[in-house]
């Protein structure tokens, strides 16, 4: 990507974004990100204080893109708090290609910055399927307990290389967990 016209902070992120998506962390570097965005690596200290400040910027980014992003398109396809709307959730994350989260657990045991993340998105992602579990008429515990279950499951699918879960499995996955399958 060649810069043109004045590069923002966004452009930075979204930089940013696709290293990691592509090279990993370790690639995450000012002076190769300017290279390839074209500009001087002075543009990348205008709009961060460091590196650590990009990073903490950056990993916001990935969990609006893993978790905020998934859970907006679920609730704009079906009403909030619903059983359709876990099932739309379910669609969207097993659909989606799990760069992003191979990559972050990649970085977390790296980077105190990222576990810290990793374990937020971890926390946050349970708890909004424990909320769509009991939108089912589950009660709290036995919700709380398929969320983990449940996440735990689509995150053996993003660590394990080259599984693609297949319409098939997500459609037990909803019929184990909705029984609508």
């Amino acid at each position: 990507m060649v810069a043109t016209g004045k590069l923002g902070k966004q452009d930075w992120l979204d930089e940013g974004m696709r290293v990691l998506a592509g090279a990993g962390h370790p690639a995450l570097r000012p002076e190769k990100m300017a290279r390839s965005l074209g500009v001087s690596r002075g543009s990348f200290y205008w709009h961060f204080r460091d590196v650590a400040d990009f990073h903490a910027a950056l990993l916001a980014r990935c969990e609006d893109q893993i978790v905020d992003r998934p859970y907006r398109d679920a609730e704009r396809t079906s009403a909030a708090g619903t059983s359709e709307m876990l099932g739309a959730l379910i669609d969207i994350a097993f659909g989606q290609p799990p760069v992003l989260d191979r990559a972050l657990f990649n970085w977390a045991p790296t980077s105190e910055l990222a576990a810290a993340a990793v374990e937020r998105i971890g926390r946050r992602r349970i708890e909004l399927l424990k909320t769509g579990l009991e939108a089912t008429g589950l009660e709290a515990g036995t919700a709380s307990k398929r969320a983990a279950v449940l996440y735990w499951t689509y995150l053996g699918r993003c660590l394990a290389p080259g599984f693609d879960p297949g319409s098939g499995v997500v459609g037990e996955l909803r019929g184990i967990f909705l029984g609508d399958g």
